[in-house]
This record gives structure tokens, sequence and C-alpha cells, in this order.
């Protein structure tokens, strides 16, 4: 058959039976195709050798590419078939129903009598459609086409669901606990459900959205709002059962509960929030009364106030909340019991007289006749004692437990009288009674004798233990080792021994009336070993470096440290320590590395031993003198090679007239550099005031050859003797540095190499001559004999030279020589005012005047002078 569309309106079926035989169909016939089959149509049973059946209500589009397409049926007598029977081939057509008519869907309410097929497990919870939903929902629907039938339906909430796709089948065979359903193609899906794990979808508010596919591919959706919560609140914390006070057993029928709820509380956008709580009263025991559990309604409810009790008795409580989306939370539980029943009050046993200081420390009592009766038992007795014979105990408990013996109160020596009463683990007080007695209620007092608790002990010396009392006298001493059994020693000494290592030793005592101390603890080291110790092998490329390590494995190393003495033709020297002391090692170690120079600089050349001193907490010594190879630890010096280093001024007409005088330090060591001449520097510079000065030097090694790359320290010391850091300088590939000494009053300059693993340290001191300078200020005219004013100042270039009271030369020029005219000592600031009288003169003479600073201790500045001025002496007028 050509490739055409093909649209069918009527079909013969045929089953040929195993005799040749031609039968008809039984119970229906479908069509299939590549994409699937068509919904059962029916045809009538007979025998006739061919069934024609209409086929013109089936709608759909079994493959475009289809290549076959067949009808298949059931044979109405199978045992003369062939099974399956090939049905009709239609080669290479496509073939085409026609349906416009959307399908019909409609949710319903759950109501699993209407299924014909029930699942083995019963159905979840529906879908609770704009309200909240937690774990696996189910939807239930009814689906009707009357057309093609339905075909499948998909369905979405905030993603698609597990399986997307629920296809139709035969809708009653079975029920899975999986999501897909098995439609095909059917008219009509009478009532059915699928289910959905909500756990996959995202927690909120959303939308769940259906959409039902007939077989020609019409869509009918329908839409519902779905909040999702999968998120159980948390069990609830901080319960408190009220009232407070009771820990097992209570006197009341009602009690109430408060508590937190952590994490969810109210409704948000994700998650439902606690709308409920819930408790169940049980009874412990069979008999009592099962209330069941009770809910009680709230938003973020924390408390319930008011719980019955069903009377007296053991109760167990749970509490649990739950979120709008059904979820619990964990149950807290706890058990409540109830007993009202009054106690008899306990018969007291006289008490004797004891020999000796004091009367008897402890009594002893039957219980009350009634403890039968109480649920709860008898929990403690209340008691007092004091000088009067009749009192009331109150109902606070002293002694705890359903005890018959007790210590006394704390009471005077003599007679003194006890009051008592039962209290039940409910709380309810009995009667009270009263008893004479005399007592001694002093306990012993128990301390170390020796050692105190912290101290180191020697694995022969034991702990030694007393007690003293003041009262009944010590009766023994009891001890606990490392939480070990009690063993006791009678007396008031008891000795321990103890064995290497660290103990805690817990200690009492008790005298003869029977009182106990409180329990002591000390905690005892004990160090049955000295520590132990070697020196590290040279490292070469560190020759001056000694290190050792020092290990102790019980108490610890307390100090460490190294020694040194030369060793010579008339015999070893004294010893000599070097190097910082070892700190104790922390409890978590017990080893410490020791590391220090040798001081070989200011040792003459020679053999010198080592040594190494080791202490641990309790004293023991270790002397090492060997290396970690079984050598003797010894150095020979000299271990570093001394270099050269040259630094000053440079003096060089070449270098000066080659360098531009830099703005900084860096410029300097260029222009050194570009001149290279360090050979001619002068270990002296005078430099006037304000004006930096350029310093170099040169670093070799003991071989004469420049040392590159190598840091060089540069420092002033100034007239107070303190040593200022001026800055750091790297020398070049010949060896040659350079720094631009900044502006300042005379100084030393240091310039100083630290050395190196392989060189010792150098340094070359220069000095720095600063000139000072004042300004001068004098008239251009003054009369002779008269008193005339000069002014001016003393520059220093730095605010922090002490000025005030700083002598200051006025001079004067005569011939080529200078002369003293007056003198005046300068203000805060540098300021100075001189007076001066001239000379009286006939003739008008003129005058060259200056103003000098002469150097002095205090000064930090060489002798310097101002500018010169000119002053012309007038002579002086009658009457002046």
């Amino acid at each position: 058959m050509s490739r055409e569309e093909l649209t069918i309106k009527s079909a013969t079926f045929v089953i040929h039976g195993t005799d040749g035989s031609e039968y008809g169909v039984s119970q229906g016939v479908r069509i299939c195709g590549p994409s699937g089959c068509s919904r059962l149509f029916s045809a009538s049973p007979g025998t006739a050798a061919a069934t024609a059946f209409d086929v013109s209500a089936a709608t759909g589009d079994f493959g475009a590419d289809a290549t076959s397409f067949r009808l298949e049926g059931t044979c109405n007598d199978p045992s003369h078939c062939h099974d399956p029977g090939p049905g009709i081939e239609l080669t290479g057509v496509r073939v085409r129903f026609q349906d416009d008519v959307p399908p019909t869907l409609q949710l319903v309410p759950p109501d699993p009598d209407r299924l014909l097929n029930p699942p083995t497990n019963p159905p979840p919870s529906a879908f609770n459609f704009g309200g909240w939903n937690s774990g696996v929902r189910s939807v239930w629907l009814e689906a009707a086409d009357s057309a093609s039938g339905v075909f499948y339906v998909e369905g979405e909430l905030s993603g698609p669901f597990d399986g997307t796709r629920f296809d139709c089948g035969d809708p009653f065979d079975t029920y899975p606990s999986a999501v897909t359903v098995f439609l095909g193609f059917c008219l009509a899906w009478d009532f059915n459900y699928f289910t959905v794990n909500t756990r996959d979808q995202q927690m909120g508010k959303s939308t769940m959205r259906l959409r039902l596919h007939d077989a020609a591919g019409n869509v009918t959706t329908v839409e519902r709002p779905v909040w999702i919560d999968n998120i159980p609140p948390l069990q609830p914390v901080g319960v408190r059962v009220m009232p407070d006070g009771f820990t097992s057993w209570r006197n009341e029928s009602l009690i109430g509960m408060e508590w937190t709820n952590p994490g969810e509380t109210v409704e948000t956008s994700t998650q439902s929030g606690i709308v409920r709580a819930v408790y169940d009263v049980s009874p412990t025991a069979p008999g009592q009364t099962d209330p069941g559990p009770v809910s009680v309604s709230g938003a973020a409810i924390s408390a319930i106030p008011a719980i019955p009790l069903p009377g007296d008795g053991e109760w167990r409580v749970q509490l649990w909340v739950q979120d709008g989306a059904s979820f619990s939370s964990g149950k807290f539980e706890t058990i409540v019991r109830v007993d009202r029943v009054v106690p008899n009050a306990p018969v007291l046993e006289p008490l004797g007289i004891v020999s000796g200081v004091g009367g008897d420390a402890q009594f002893g009592w039957l219980r009350p006749a009634n403890v039968a009766d109480l649920r709860s038992g008898i929990c403690g007795y209340a008691l007092s004692a004091d000088r009067f014979e009749h009192a009331d105990p109150g109902s606070s408990i002293r002694v705890y437990g359903d005890v018959t013996k007790a210590f006394l109160p704390n009471l005077p020596d003599g007679r003194s009288y006890l009051h008592m009463r039962a209290v039940s683990c409910s709380g309810v007080a009995g009667a009270s009674v009263d008893l004479p007695v005399d007592v001694d209620r002093t306990p012993p007092k128990a301390f170390l004798l020796g050692s105190a608790p912290d101290a180191w002990l020697d694995e022969n010396t034991p702990l030694l233990l007393g007690a003293a009392d003041d009262g009944s006298g010590v009766a023994d001493i009891s001890f606990s080792v490392d939480g070990g059994p009690w063993r006791s020693a009678n007396g008031d000494v008891a000795s321990v021994s103890l064995g290497g290592g660290d103990h805690v030793v817990a200690y009492r005592a008790r005298d003869v009336a029977g009182n106990e101390s409180a329990v002591m603890r000390a905690e005892v080291r004990v160090d049955a070993a000295g520590p132990t110790g070697f020196f590290e092998l040279v490292d070469p490329g560190r020759p001056t470096l000694v290190a050792a390590t020092v290990a102790d494995p019980e108490s610890g190393v307390a100090r460490a440290w190294f020694e040194y003495r030369a060793i010579g033709a008339d015999g070893p020297g004294a010893w000599h320590s070097f190097g910082a002391q070892a700190t104790p090692v922390p409890a978590e170690g017990k080893s410490v590395k020791l590391e220090a120079g040798f001081p070989d600089a200011a040792l003459p050349i020679g053999v010198y031993g080592l040594r190494l001193i080791a202490l641990d907490r309790l004293g023991h010594v270790l002397i090492a003198e060997t290396r970690i190879d079984g050598s003797p630890a010894s150095l020979t010096t000299p271990l570093r090679g001394t270099p050269g280093l040259a630094a000053g001024f440079p003096v060089s007409s070449r270098a000066k007239s080659a360098c531009t005088p830099p703005r900084r330090a860096r410029h300097t060591k260029l222009c050194l550099r570009r001149t290279g001449d360090v050979s001619n520097l002068a270990a002296r510079r005078f430099a006037s005031l304000g004006s930096s000065s350029r310093l170099a030097g040169r670093l070799t090694d003991a071989g004469g050859d420049p040392v590159s790359g190598a840091q060089i320290d540069l420092s002033s010391i100034a007239g107070d003797g303190l040593r200022r850091r001026l800055g750091q300088v790297e020398t070049d590939g010949d060896g040659v540095f350079g720094f631009l000494v900044p502006p300042g009053p005379s100084r030393r300059i240091v310039t100083r190499f630290s050395g190196s693993a392989t060189l010792s340290a150098r340094e070359v001191v220069v000095r720095l001559a600063t000139i000072g300078k004042a300004t001068l200020h004098a008239p251009r005219f003054a009369n002779g004999g008269s008193a005339t004013v000069f002014t001016g100042r003393l520059l220093t270039g730095d605010d922090s030279v002490v000025t005030l009271g700083k002598s200051v030369d006025l001079e004067y020029k005569a011939g080529r020589a200078w002369f003293p005219l007056c003198n005046g000592s300068a203000r805060d600031g540098g300021r100075f005012t001189i007076r001066c009288t001239l000379p009286k003169v006939k003739l008008a003479l003129l005058l060259k005047l200056r103003a000098k600073v002469a150097g002095a201790p205090g000064w930090p500045f060489e002798t310097g002078y101002s500018v010169t001025r000119e002053l012309v002496i007038r002579p002086g007028r009658p009457g002046r």
C-alpha cells in the first residue's frame, strides 16, 4: 500500500485457528501502533469467520513515521487460536482519528469505599488544598472523555512530580506506593487517586497544576493552591513542671507545664508554625485510669497552665507540639508522682552519754508506723536542736533518705533537745517528736605533713597525711589514690607510698565520736628518674649555633643552660654559662630544645669544651658533654671570619663633582656607585647647620672580596649618650654602600655590620661636627657711651635642643682679630637680648659686630657665628 494518510471507519478482525478455520472475537479489539494502543473496542462474540466493528469513535495519532499498524483482539476460543495473533498489518500508512473535545477533570473528596479493587495499604491522606501539607499525600479525581478517551495526566507543584506523567490503563489492577498509575486509553476514569511525595517539592506556598490529556491531545487544566511544610517542629526544650520545687513526688493533683519552642514557632512563607500542644497522662502501673491524649490549640503555644492528674500514684506525662501541616515534634517525657498521705511521727531511740569529751554524735530512730501507706516513701526528716524541751522543727528536710541514723546538727556541749518529724517525698510533713541529747559535733581536721600539695616527691619519699581533733580524738585516716578503693590507717598519721607519675590522693579523717572531716585532695607528682639530653651536630652553615635537646618523661624540664670552658695546654679552665635558659615544659610536652649562639667574637683562638646542664622539677640534674653521635661536644675558634668594614665621608674631588646633592639616601649609594671612589674616606666631617652629609663605605670578607647584599645598620650617638637608629642600607655588587645622614647636631655616626653565619660582627664610628649658627640684629647708628640693645636668635634646627640660658658673646673686629664686647644668654626658644654700653668716641667710628655661640658641654654644636653687622658709633652729644 502506498504511503498515505488513512482514516479508518470500520475494519474486520480475523483470528485464524490452529485448524485453519477463522474465528471472531469475544472481548473486543484495540488498535496498536508504535506509540501505544487505543482503548478496548467492543465486538459481539460469535463464531463467524470474521467480526466487523466500528472504529469511528477512536481518535489519536499513532505515529507520523509508523511503518506498520495492527489490530489486536482476544479470541473467543483460545484453545483454537494462535496467541496473540498477528492481527491486521497496515504498512506504510499514517492513521489518524479526530477528536476536538477536551476531557473533563474534577478533584473529589477521598472515598476508599468507591474503589472497585482497593489497595492492600490504606491510601495516604488527601491533599489539603489551600492549607498546609506534608509527607506523602493523595490526589483523588474523576476524569472522562466521550471521544478518544482519557490518555494521561501531568502534574507539577513547585516542580514536576516524580514520574511527571500518570497514564491510563486498567485503573483497578494494582495501587503501588509509587506515584505512577496507568490509565491507558480509557473512555472514563470514574474514580481514582494517585500519590505525590511532597518531600521532593519546594517548601512554602505554591500551586498544584494538573493537566489531563485525552488520546487526541486535548488538555484540561485544574489548579489548586497547595502549601508544603515537610520539616517537623523541634521537641520542646526547657520544659518546667509547675509548681516548682519537686523533682519526683508532689502533693498536688493539678500541674502546669511551660516550655520553649526552638526553631519553627509561627507561620511563615515556608513553614506552617506551631498550632497546638498535646499532653498525654498515662499510668505507669496497671489498674489506674488512663485519660488518653489531650490536645490544646494555640498559635505558638508554649504553656499549659492546668493538667489534671487522676489521683495518687505514678503518672507518665508526655508533651509534644504539632504544626499546621500535622507534623508532630519529638516527645518530652517525665514522670509525675502524687502522694498526699501524712506520715506518723518517728520513734527516737534514747541516747546515752559516751565516755570521753562530749557525747555521742550519732542518733537513731524507728520509721513512722504508716510508712507502708506512703506511695512516695520517706524522703527525709526535718529536725532542729536547741535548749528548749519542746519546739517545732519545721518541714525543711535536714536528713535525706529513708534512713534510721543521722548525725546531730552543730550543737554546743551539754544538754540539748532534738526535735524531729518525717517528711514524705511528696513534701507532706508528719507529726513531730522530741529527744534530749548530749553530742560531740566537731569534725577532725585532715592535712598534709611535710611537702606542699604541688611539690614533687622522690619515689623513695612517702606522702605523709596528718589529722587533729580537739574533741573525742582522731580514730583513723582514710585515703584513696587515683580514685581507687579507700584504705584506713589508725591514728593521726598515715604514710602513703606512691609510684612514679602524677597522682591525686583523696584523704579524710574520722574522730572517735564518728565525725568525719571533709574530703581533701592533693595533686602529688613523683619523679623516679632524671632528665636526659645531648648536643646536636654542628651545622656547617651556622658554625656558632649550639643546639641541644633535653627531655624528662615524668616531671618535665624545669631549667637548662649551656656552659663552655677553654681546653688549653695547662688544662681545662673554669666553666662559663651562655645562652638563654629554658622555660619549664608544659604538661603535654616533656621535652625542650635549646639554641644559643656561641660567643666566639669575645674569645681568643683555641679549643672550647661544651656541656649541657638541665634540672627537672624535682631537682634531678643532667650534665651532658657529648653529641648525638657520642663524640665530645667541643668547638675550635675562630668559628667565623673577620670582615673588613670601611666607613667615612668621601673627600674625593671627583666624587664631589660627579654628584648632585640627592634628596633621598638611596640616591647617595647610586652616586657612589657611579664614582666608585670609597678609597679616600674621612673619619670626621664639619657640616653647616641644616645640611645633610654623605656617608659611604665598603664591606669585604676575610679574604678581601666584596660582600654584596649585606645589611648595614646606621645609628647616631648624640651628646646624651643615647643611640638612635638612622636606617639600614644594602651593599651592592662591589660591597659598596652609601647613606645620606640627615641634618642634625654634632654626633657620632656608627656603621655596623651585625655579622652572618660565617662572618663576625664589625662596626666603625666616625664624627660628624655641626657648626652652630645664630642671627644678629643691630642698629645702624648708636651714640658712644649709650646703652644699645642687640637681639638675635640661636638656630638649632631641632626644637628639642635646650637653649634656655645658653651664653652668647657679642664680638667686634679690630684689625684681623675679633674681641669680646658684651655677653648675654638666650631665653627659651633661643631668642636673646644683649644690652651693651658702647665706648665714647670723639669721631664717628665704624664697628663690625658678630654674635658668637661657643661650643660647650650641653650644647651639641661646634662654635659658630652670625653674619657680620656694621654699626656707626657717633660722638656723644652734650647733655646726653
